[in-house]
């Protein structure tokens, strides 16, 4: 994935995901959220797209370990690694997941 497609896809998540999980939340939908991250890279080299993505959340409210989990994987360049990590991250039941 290319880096500006990335921030399109994050920034995306970011702007719209917390106005559905509050509502949620609100109806009593959603107790304990888990957003679940699988980076085909590694963690060394792109580690600061996810973490500007913690910071959007933050500013929205939503603190890791707080009202909020962060589940990251990253497949360290290696295709053949998806199967196992994505089966790893569904068996998390994550609210959000986006790859």
């Amino acid at each position: 994935m290319k880096r500006r497609e990335f921030i399109t896809l994050l920034c995306g998540a970011a702007a719209s995901w917390p106005l559905a999980a509050k509502a949620q939340q609100a109806h009593g939908l959603i107790t304990s959220v888990r957003i679940a991250f699988l980076g085909a890279e590694s963690a060394s080299t792109n580690q600061h797209f996810f973490d500007a993505f913690r910071q959007g959340m933050r500013e929205h409210g939503y603190v890791d370990g707080h009202n909020v989990t962060f589940v990251e994987r990253w497949a360290e360049g290696r295709s053949e690694r998806f199967p196992e990590l994505i089966e790893e991250l569904i068996s998390l039941k994550a609210n959000v997941s986006w790859r």
